[in-house]
């Protein structure tokens, strides 16, 4: 059985053109081709609509990734952890956590897994450097905001206790538990 492509070979070599490997780009068309040989769509230029370069399309910018604030020293968290580097400053962490529970109240934007991963985070990394100084501790309020963030739950959506918003949620009301606690939040 004779090849499809066995035809176009012999034309090609009975005209002196030889075997043309096909290219993608067009200026490698044109370059190998001899236009008395080419087919019109080979040798055909792109269309151009503009007029005197007015109408070009402005070039591709990508775009910045919006992030709620106060996330990115939680993420800047996340990263150093995972590398065993020095974590930003404890007072970072703090405003951070009142910037972005702050907005997420605000908005009555519910969080998602991955910033309740990031704020379970650092609420951790806070309570292991249990510092005396006020402003490298979570305040009651503090607190309560991010309880409050963490009760927007979308309808609809399945409540898995193992992920990272559920043992956030555990802990925040274990501090609300705890006699201590409820001496501070008297004084806030």
């Amino acid at each position: 059985m004779r090849s499809h492509l066995t035809p176009s070979v012999f034309r090609r070599l009975l005209s002196n053109e030889g075997l043309i490997f096909h290219c993608p780009s067009r200026t490698a068309l044109l370059s190998r081709h001899s236009h008395r040989h080419a087919s019109p769509h080979i040798i055909r230029a792109p269309g151009r609509r503009h007029l005197f370069g007015f109408s070009h399309k402005p070039p591709r910018q990508p775009k910045e990734p919006s992030i709620a604030p106060g996330l990115k020293p939680m993420l800047d968290l996340s990263l150093m952890d995972k590398i065993n580097a020095k974590p930003p400053p404890a007072q970072e962490l703090v405003k951070a956590w009142r910037a972005f529970f702050k907005y997420k109240v605000a908005k009555k934007e519910p969080l998602n897994n991955l910033q309740a991963q990031h704020a379970l985070r650092v609420y951790q990394h806070l309570q292991k450097l249990d510092s005396e100084d006020p402003d490298c501790k979570l305040t009651w309020s503090d607190l309560k905001a991010a309880w409050l963030a963490s009760s927007f739950i979308p309808e609809g959506l399945p409540v898995d206790p193992d992920d990272s918003l559920a043992k956030l949620a555990r802990l925040l009301h274990a501090e609300w538990q705890q006699p201590s606690a409820k001496d501070t939040a008297l004084q806030y």
